[in-house]
């Protein structure tokens, strides 16, 4: 059996996306994700529809505190946040964050995150300087 999708322009089989361990996604590529009803679709490299993204504006020596829902039916997402290396993760699925001993921890420093399928992260961020913007 041959995975993958057929083009019938090229007549050739498209290879399906997979995960870094090999495991198959879907025949079809991903090319955008929502933060809030905002995303900017991609039809090449260069060529977008310049839809606005989501910005939060944020003040200076402020905690800030953030539900992440992953949504999707198909695809995790690693999450990064822009000029912010240091990202605390303060709950997984309204639970606390067990460490690899298993014993309980109150929070998670990291500077991304990979969130699946249906999954909900609580993250706290600290907004040490001066007008700046968070970029998802």
């Amino acid at each position: 059996m041959i995975n993958g999708l057929y083009n019938l322009d090229t007549r050739k089989y498209e290879t399906p996306t997979h995960s870094v361990d090999g495991t198959n996604f879907s025949a079809f590529r991903f090319h955008s994700g929502l933060i809030n009803g905002m995303e900017r679709f991609y039809r090449t490299k260069s060529l977008s529809n310049e839809s606005p993204l989501q910005i939060f504006e944020v003040e200076e020596s402020k905690p800030y505190l953030f539900r992440v829902i992953n949504a999707a039916t198909l695809y995790p997402f690693r999450v990064y946040i822009e000029g912010h290396p240091i990202v605390t993760i303060e709950a997984l699925d309204g639970h606390g964050i067990v460490n690899n001993v298993h014993t309980a921890s109150t929070k998670l420093v990291v500077e991304s995150f990979i969130i699946y399928l249906g999954e909900r992260k609580l993250i706290s961020l600290y907004m040490p300087c001066k007008n700046q913007a968070l970029i998802f």
